[in-house]
């Protein structure tokens, strides 16, 4: 690995802008500590580790269409002008040896990002911004050119749902797709947190023997915190008296605060805003559900499965696809279905022993998606595609 030199592409390399962005930034740690040179072009760059090399791309600042032409077309400059083996993509730009799509398929999001406005008005409202956009236009068309690339040779799709959407809107060989679901920090996100750093949480939150229900997200309407919040409301309320529903994440607070308000569930939500010690959250909390519209791979469902907690998730969630109907939690097909959120959250709630069974099998499952895990597969990846461009490679 020493003598490879990998460019990641992508916009912002910043823990904190989201989890693919996130896990970008976990992959290149793990890979300079196998020995790996790694190089970073990003518009925005926040890392601590000193084996990168980050490598600025410009931004206009005022229109974001622009900053989208700039970005693909500067940063084909760049990898055209340094000496790099493998170009990593994980965002939109035009030439790359691997591409991951962390968000998935263009068109698969526009598609589904529509469902999760809840009136019809808004959802035409929505397909017409779509189809005048032309930001929109363009990154349906560097998309089309970034599966069509010659110089292409692995997708790593984060689920089977994104290779489905990725075979269904472009032409391209099924062999050259590989499906890794993202990894998680095992260590970070663990069952065994539960009695201190969790008890803490509850202490400070005033929360003792309340069951809490956990929802993690940066953007509440696609992710269905609607749908959660109706759900809870058709609890019973001798049911959900006892229940807390922690919403940890960004979102126009006052809009979701007045919805629990009007639903008669406002007692029940506690909204916490971003928390940097997540894992914290999840050690504190029972039950973790995502009612999310489209999500590649949610890394939130990860963690809250490492940390030992049954999740009840979408089937629009490529994360799902891992659990067990059952086993770890439940999977429910249609995302605006909140009488089958709410008829799992209702056993759930009821059943304390089998929350227990359930989060220790999570936990089991967690263990087999470990990042170390998904950075040896990915590793062993590079090298491939590093072996097909060996002439690339410095003697």
């Amino acid at each position: 690995m020493e003598n490879i030199r990998v460019a990641f592409v992508i916009e912002s390399f910043s823990p904190d802008t989201g989890g693919g962005e996130n896990s970008a930034r976990v992959l290149a740690d793990k890979l300079t500590e196998k020995g790996c040179n790694i190089s970073v072009i990003s518009k925005r760059f926040d890392s601590k580790n000193p084996a990168l090399n980050h490598i600025k791309v410009v931004s206009c600042g005022f229109s974001r269409l622009l900053d989208r032409i700039l970005f693909a077309l500067h940063t084909a400059w760049i990898v055209r002008s340094k000496q790099i083996n493998i170009i990593f993509s994980f965002g939109k730009n035009f030439s790359m040896d691997i591409y991951r799509p962390g968000g998935g398929v263009h068109a698969a999001y526009k598609a589904y990002n529509r469902r999760s406005y809840h009136r019809k008005i808004y959802r035409m409202c929505q397909a017409f911004r779509d189809i005048i956009s032309p930001e929109q236009w363009f990154l349906s068309w560097l998309e089309n050119k970034q599966y069509s690339s010659r110089r292409l040779k692995i997708v790593i799709a984060v689920s089977n749902m994104v290779k489905r959407h990725i075979r269904k809107w472009y032409k391209i060989d099924g062999r050259k797709i590989e499906v890794i679901h993202n990894g998680v920090d095992i260590e970070r996100f663990s069952p065994n947190k539960k009695e201190n750093t969790g008890a803490v949480v509850r202490r400070e939150l005033h929360l003792l023997d309340e069951i809490i229900i956990l929802f993690v997200a940066n953007n509440f309407r696609l992710k269905g915190l609607r749908t959660l919040l109706l759900a809870l409301a058709s609890l019973e309320a001798s049911v959900r008296e006892p229940v807390r529903l922690l919403v940890v994440g960004k979102g126009k607070l006052k809009r979701w605060k007045q919805l629990a308000l009007i639903l008669g569930v406002e007692k029940n939500v506690l909204f916490l805003g971003m928390q940097k010690n997540i894992e914290s959250i999840y050690s504190a909390s029972d039950i973790f559900v995502l009612p999310s519209f489209y999500d590649p791979c949610a890394n939130v469902c990860l963690e809250a499965l490492a940390s030992g907690l049954p999740v009840i998730s979408s089937s629009s969630n490529g994360s799902s696809e891992i659990i067990e109907e059952g086993k770890q939690g439940y999977v429910i097909k249609d995302s605006s279905d909140y009488l089958s959120f709410a008829s799992k959250m209702n056993f759930l709630i009821k059943n304390k022993q089998t929350r227990i069974e359930m989060g220790a099998k999570a936990r089991e499952l967690a263990e087999k998606y470990s990042i170390e895990s998904r950075v040896d597969i990915i590793t062993s990846l590079i090298k491939f595609v590093a072996s097909s461009n060996e002439d690339n490679i410095p003697r």
